[in-house]
């Protein structure tokens, strides 16, 4: 009887699958060609605030240059506070902050009238027990009024927005 070659066959076979499987993991771990390898191996990127831009206050009881004096409407209110922001050359916010003592539906009813005689828009409006609040619009420009209620006056913040 003719001898079997199994155990030369058996060295064959096992080598063979040997080198398939050490193909395949060289395959496996090779770097992708012409692809970005940016997104196959991140980097951590460091940490980068964003940058803020900050107000600048007019002196004390003055309006900061560029904001509209027709839109401060009580004659015997006084600034307290006034500034810019300029987040970039064509948005720049201005605001206004006063107190009066003119009752809180007054000064709303005032801004509102003024808005519609102005042209504006009137996008928003809002009455809370304490606080009145008035959103308007007209061509590049907004604004908004906010009016809270201290004690027995009324702290009035009108923001001009240009954009």
């Amino acid at each position: 009887m003719p001898r079997t070659q199994w155990p030369h066959d058996k060295k064959i076979v096992i080598a063979a699958i040997a080198i398939l499987v050490l193909g395949y993991a060289l395959v496996a771990l090779m770097p992708k060609r012409g692809g970005n390898t940016q997104l196959s191996n991140p980097q951590p990127q460091p940490y980068q605030p964003a940058v803020t831009p900050k107000p600048v206050y007019a002196p004390a009881g003055e309006l900061t240059p560029g904001f509209p004096k027709d839109l401060i409407l009580d004659d015997a209110a006084k600034v307290s506070n006034s500034y810019t922001i300029g987040y970039n050359a064509a948005l720049n916010q201005y605001t206004a902050i006063f107190n009066s003592e003119k009752s809180a539906a007054d000064l709303s009813d005032s801004y509102k009238s003024y808005f519609s005689k102005n042209g504006w828009t009137i996008v928003n409006q809002t009455t809370g027990a304490s606080s009145r609040g008035i959103y308007a619009k007209k061509s590049n420009l907004i604004v908004s009024v906010s009016i809270l209620t201290k004690d027995k006056s009324r702290q009035v913040a009108v923001s001009y927005l240009t954009k």
